[in-house]
């Protein structure tokens, strides 16, 4: 378990007790100092240990909470913050974030209409990187 964080891993220890994990993110640990990762990202990595480790609960738990602070707390940063880790940590065959992602978007199109210039050019450039990496 050398390439799980110490972060990663008390929180799928604590997915054992509880069904469950919480969002908090310290900014550093006692074991190791971490670079600060957003909520998304977090819900990301737990997604590939769930897949890693076949734990279903744990996997369905990390879509519930990605889903729900897409939802709920839309900060587009924070969103392609998460799609390297969505993306690097997940095989190909994994298709259940990656609908969420098709989901969340559509969503950034659809606000392309209020965009002013610069968010238009952010939005392409990022698309154009997707479309580079084969995610869109």
């Amino acid at each position: 378990m050398v390439d799980i964080s110490y972060l990663e891993l008390t929180k799928m220890v604590d997915f054992f007790y509880n069904m469950s994990y919480d969002d908090d993110i310290p900014e550093e640990t006692e074991q190791e100092t971490v670079p600060c990762i957003s909520p998304l990202q977090l819900h990301a990595r737990m997604f590939a240990l769930g897949d890693r480790y076949d734990i279903a609960g744990l996997r369905e738990a990390a879509v519930k909470k990605y889903s729900s602070r897409c939802a709920t707390a839309w900060m587009p940063l924070e969103f392609l913050e998460s799609i390297s880790d969505l993306y690097e940590r997940t095989p190909a065959s994994i298709r259940n974030y990656a609908m969420q992602l098709a989901f969340w978007l559509e969503r950034i199109y659809q606000r392309c209409s209020t965009m002013n210039p610069l968010q238009l050019f952010m939005k392409r450039s990022l698309l154009s990187s997707l479309t580079l990496r084969g995610i869109c």
